[in-house]
């Protein structure tokens, strides 16, 4: 008996973006001052083992507070930059000099090859975007996942942005825009239909 071949149809309500998110050229990867302190995957791109401790003293809690709240600082200025018109080449440019000068690595550039300081994920781009000189457009949703590293202590934000900002608060606007896909999940539905 033959097999049947799955139409994979997105429901009518679904609309992809036009013009979908297509790759742009990537530029080189950028460079690390000597005196920054770097992952041991920095030359090889391999992390190695997870070798973290489940518990953490009051020193490394103190430096992980200090950490994520200068990487959730550099992401909030990173998302003020989304616009049309704007590359994420761009913001990658600003994340990776803005890690630097708070004296940490852009902990995405070079983790298992990863040639960039932050992921921006455009759309349909489900994660791990890496920027390139594709112009944002208007109503584009980008995802800019950021993470520094500062004396092995890494702080990690994520946040969603709209191009050009919704009028409505955006902490607002992306929270209804996440229970809205949230709600759609279900069994053999398709990625996309919980996106529209």
């Amino acid at each position: 008996m033959a097999k049947r071949k799955k139409k994979n149809r997105l429901p009518a309500d679904v609309h992809p973006s036009l013009p979908p998110v297509r790759p742009g050229l990537l530029s080189p990867p950028r460079r690390v001052p000597g005196e920054i302190d770097r992952p041991p995957y920095a030359l090889d791109g391999n992390p190695g083992p997870s070798v973290s401790a489940l518990t953490r003293t009051a020193d490394e809690l103190a430096a992980m507070q200090r950490t994520g709240a200068a990487a959730a600082e550099i992401l909030l200025r990173a998302g003020a930059m989304v616009a049309p018109g704007v590359t994420t080449d761009k913001i990658d440019e600003f994340v990776h000099q803005a890690c630097i000068e708070h004296g940490g690595y852009p902990s995405p550039l070079n983790y298992r090859g990863y040639p960039k300081s932050v992921c921006t994920s455009v759309n349909e781009v489900i994660c791990h975007g890496i920027p390139d000189t594709r112009e944002l457009q208007d109503g584009d949703i980008v995802n800019i996942d950021g993470v520094r590293v500062r004396q092995r202590e890494r702080g990690c934000a994520v946040t969603d942005v709209c191009a050009p900002a919704p009028k409505a608060p955006s902490s607002d606007w992306c929270r209804a825009a996440d229970w809205h896909r949230i709600l759609r999940v279900a069994p053999y539905t398709s990625f996309a239909a919980t996106g529209s």
